[in-house]
């Protein structure tokens, strides 16, 4: 652990100290969570959000961050009759954080780009019910990226990405995040940020 944690403030102060771009490419985020190995193991909401700056020929490093929603435990309310009350919450699990994000780009054909990505960082994982916290735990972990996007306009794009994300700890192993991007590259110019940025 140590050492991976070593590893990234190394790239990151590697990144920081490259020649910079202007401004940096900013990417929100909103999509789902499936593919959940622990908690409730279903489906819930995701967002997220990225400020990442130009470092190389079509590659940026920047700081993201996200909440993803693991999905909620349904179970049944009986009554000492064992009568079936109907359904209630059981659990809620859900996940946020930051990490350093490092993304690379490949121009596919025309207006379209492929990006690939990967992150270091940390994350919260937080069990509840009904607003009530049953459990809190905190953890490092990375995640590997992949989408295509396409240009709107000289500085507007929207993609698709999936993301998987892995963590340090055995409360959570790991899920995955589908979602759609929106992507804004302010002063890009008559650039567009499919094909000049990842």
């Amino acid at each position: 652990m140590p050492r991976a944690l070593a590893a990234a403030a190394a790239l990151a102060v590697l990144c920081a100290a490259a020649p910079l771009a202007a401004g940096p490419r900013l990417e929100l985020t909103g999509g789902f969570t499936t593919a959940s190995s622990d908690g409730p193991q279903n489906a819930g909401a995701s967002l997220g959000a990225a400020a990442l700056w130009e470092i190389g020929h079509r590659l940026s490093f920047g700081p993201m961050l996200f909440a993803d929603d693991l999905g909620t435990e349904i179970g049944r309310i009986t009554d000492p009759s064992g009568a079936d009350l109907g359904p209630a919450v059981e659990s809620h699990r859900w996940v946020y954080g930051g990490a350093w994000r490092f993304d690379g780009a490949l121009p596919l054909s025309g207006a379209w780009t492929g990006v690939g990505s990967v992150s270091w960082g940390y994350y919260r994982i937080e069990d509840d019910r009904v607003g009530q916290t049953l459990a809190v735990e905190s953890a490092l972990g990375w995640s590997l990226g992949a989408g295509i996007r396409h240009a709107l306009r000289s500085s507007t794009a929207i993609g698709l990405s999936a993301r998987w994300h892995h963590l340090t700890t055995e409360t959570q192993d790991h899920y995955l995040r589908v979602g759609v991007d929106l992507i804004w590259q302010p002063g890009s110019g008559a650039s567009a940020p499919s094909a000049k940025h990842p």
